[in-house]
């Protein structure tokens, strides 16, 4: 915060305009997005119009994630030391650093997500009302981030298969926790029906995001178009369309026959359906594609507003160029901004180089977890599930529509801490073994 005052506001963080734009004049101007970051902005504004004050408290939300994160490794049973891997990885991630240091939702979505595996962490101990907390928090998710909607379901199926699997008392504490998520997710749903009227969990233009995965890959001579959108067939080969990025906010059939995303989003969806629907093999070719990208940014053909690696969330070289919108929004917002001064954040991108956990390194560690998985038993296994799940959840839904590595580095925490217990499960397993006698206590285990 001293070297690289106030912010990241390169157009890397282009989003951030939109962000401060809805909390500045409406959440109605934010109608695209969750509405859950905004709101965030308008608390912290209320108490300081300081940009550098807003980014300060997105630092400390990531210390309490990584606070969080260790508490579940100790909830797991995790010596002290075990638990400060998973932290550390929060702590000193350099793309997490990055992310707590721009307008961004990534921080608060970190730490409500790292609360929520907490909670239902701390459902294993039998108690109903930590299911309350679990299903209230997973449903907070939604709000944040889109590619948290499916969490509160896989919280509360969690729920009642690990109390059905332990023999806890179950319909108290899955009762509680549904009551809670519907709870929070209704009480969501009307403030976007109160901001523009419309109730719905969802942003608009979500037709729209899944047309600008279909639009890589749609044949029209492959099935019939719904009603109302041949327009939207593309004779281009699509070994030569853009990526879904282009699709989605800057050309296109969908931009040529209907404008801009959200109009006719209701169409565009039926078409992008329809596409999947008809050609699976190619909707799983290009999701296949960004997954792999995972690991190697430069896998596959290489397109035009495609998949973007982790040199989108990079410490900017030499004097930061600040994107003219989001300097805009944050100049109205906040108290007038300065432009940057040359260098500023080398110290940073240095540091970013080093202590960044890459797609290679997220792999091993989600070995490690799967491989915990298999050795736990009892609570520790069914802790780990969780991780798991929600971790390949993250992970897996934005290459259905459009991955990035930034959406990735939310899922690290989860992945390091189930990696943090499954590797110490191992090294346990590996030093029994090597002990005298184990050949006889493994028979009389089995």
């Amino acid at each position: 915060m001293l070297a690289y005052a106030p912010a990241v506001m390169t157009g890397q963080v282009h989003d951030g305009a939109g962000y401060i734009r809805a909390a500045r004049r409406g959440l109605a101007w934010g109608d695209q997005e969750p509405s859950g970051y905004p709101l965030f902005l308008r608390v912290v504004h209320a108490v300081s119009h300081e940009f550098a004050f807003t980014i300060a408290i997105q630092h400390a939300l990531g210390l309490a994630t990584g606070v969080l994160l260790f508490l579940a490794v100790r909830r797991l049973g995790g010596p002290a030391w075990l638990g400060l891997v998973p932290a550390a990885v929060v702590w000193l991630g350099g793309d997490q650093l990055f992310l707590e240091h721009a307008p961004l939702s990534e921080s608060l979505f970190t730490v409500l997500l790292a609360a929520t595996l907490y909670a239902g962490i701390r459902c294993l101990d039998g108690d109903w009302r930590w299911p309350i907390a679990a299903g209230a928090l997973s449903a907070s998710l939604l709000s944040v981030r889109t590619v948290g909607l499916p969490i509160p379901l896989v919280t509360l199926v969690w729920i009642a298969a690990t109390r059905w699997r332990t023999g806890l008392p179950a319909r108290r504490g899955v009762a509680a926790g549904l009551a809670a998520t519907i709870l929070v997710a209704g009480a969501y749903g009307t403030l976007r029906y109160e901001a523009n009227g419309r109730w719905s969990l969802r942003p608009q233009a979500s037709g729209w995001v899944l047309y600008a995965r279909a639009a890589q890959f749609a044949d029209c001579r492959e099935f019939t178009p719904p009603h109302g959108t041949a327009a939207l067939c593309d004779a281009t080969p699509p070994r030569k369309r853009r990526g879904p990025s282009y699709y989605l906010w800057f050309g296109g059939p969908a931009h040529r026959a209907f404008g801009l995303p959200d109009a006719h989003d209701r169409e565009v969806g039926e078409f992008a359906r329809a596409a999947m629907v008809h050609q699976p093999l190619d909707f799983l070719e290009v999701a296949a594609t960004d997954l792999v990208r995972y690991l190697d940014p430069e896998f596959g053909p290489a397109k035009r507003a495609a998949y973007s690696g982790p040199s989108a969330v990079a410490f900017p070289s030499g004097r930061p160029t600040q994107d003219a919108p989001l300097r805009h929004e944050a100049n109205l917002y906040y108290a007038p901004t300065r432009p940057q001064r040359a260098g500023a954040a080398e110290g940073l991108r240095s540091y970013q180089r080093i202590a960044r956990v890459n797609g290679w390194a997220l792999l091993v560690l989600l070995a490690l977890g799967v491989v915990g998985a298999f050795l736990a038993r009892g609570r520790v296994r069914f802790g780990l599930i969780l991780l798991l799940a929600v971790a390949l959840e993250l992970l897996l839904m934005p290459v259905f529509t459009s991955a990035e590595w930034r959406y990735a580095v939310p899922a690290e925490g989860a992945i390091a801490c189930a990696a943090a217990v499954g590797g110490w499960l191992a090294v346990s397993a590996l030093t029994r073994i090597g002990r005298p006698g184990w050949h006889r206590r493994a028979r009389r285990a089995a």
